[in-house]
């Protein structure tokens, strides 16, 4: 499988952090975000636009689950579905179709995937799954 580059960027901040954006964003849409301890920012960007998503979250440590495969994502969409629907997500990219390959990010408001989740995501068939954490910076 070729290497694929990133969907999103995410970051993870305090509420109470002040230098969340440089961009002139109202103070007031913040503010009105649900109540939570702090901020999970997306970044999705190619050379047409650049867009950013703002999360409320809970936790000082967010789980991004990525997924690479090749040819038919159904079968891995309908899998996927299963395993994660105990699960809290927070965003997901959706799936990406490139040339005979997809792709899909997911972040969950959650410190922990326990092993036995992991293992069951790693056996999917016909495709590779990268867990990273995301903390505060």
């Amino acid at each position: 499988m070729k290497e694929n580059k990133p969907l999103t960027i995410g970051y993870l901040k305090e509420r109470k952090d002040k230098k969340l954006f440089t961009l002139p964003i109202p103070e007031d849409l913040l503010l009105n975000l649900e109540e939570k301890r702090n901020i999970l920012i997306i970044q999705t960007r190619s050379t047409k636009f650049l867009k950013f998503m703002v999360y409320p979250v809970d936790n000082d440590k967010i789980i991004k689950i990525t997924i690479h495969g090749r040819n038919k994502p159904s079968k891995v969409i309908s899998n996927l579905s299963d395993l994660l629907k105990s699960l809290n997500v927070v965003h997901t990219s959706g799936i990406t179709l490139n040339e005979s390959q997809f792709s899909q990010e997911i972040y969950l408001d959650q410190t922990e995937i326990n092993d036995h989740l992991k293992k069951k995501l790693i056996k999917i068939e016909g495709i590779k799954v990268i867990i990273d954490e995301l903390f505060i910076e």
